[in-house]
């Protein structure tokens, strides 16, 4: 996050919710509900510049190989601040092509 708001956000939040539908986990949030959401704990952490970490489970539920039918998933977020040498000069970036979920088709 930068200057409170998420960088970068309509990609994450497309990817994120592209891998949800691939894993099949129910997630009834919109995506402005959750990017809201990412914002009121970026702006509650009383941070301009974080890292930001967001998760979904599929539930709380009994442990046990079948999910149960009708949880509700569960979100976590987290706002880490940048670290105190962060000065904004030039950074390192390595990217790679998302391929965790290549062998899990669209239904």
């Amino acid at each position: 996050a930068e200057n409170g708001r998420l960088a970068f956000g309509q990609a994450h939040l497309n990817r994120f919710y592209d891998s949800l539908d691939r894993l099949r986990i129910p997630f009834s949030m919109t995506k402005r509900a959750l990017l809201d959401e990412i914002e009121r704990c970026l702006a509650a952490a009383g941070e301009r510049s974080a890292s930001l970490y967001w998760q979904v489970s599929r539930g709380t539920g009994r442990r046990q190989h079948a999910f149960p039918e009708g949880v509700a998933a569960n979100l976590l977020i987290t706002v880490t601040p940048k670290a105190a040498d962060a000065d904004g000069g030039p950074m390192r970036l390595v990217t790679a092509p998302d391929l965790r979920y290549r062998a899990i088709s669209k239904h």
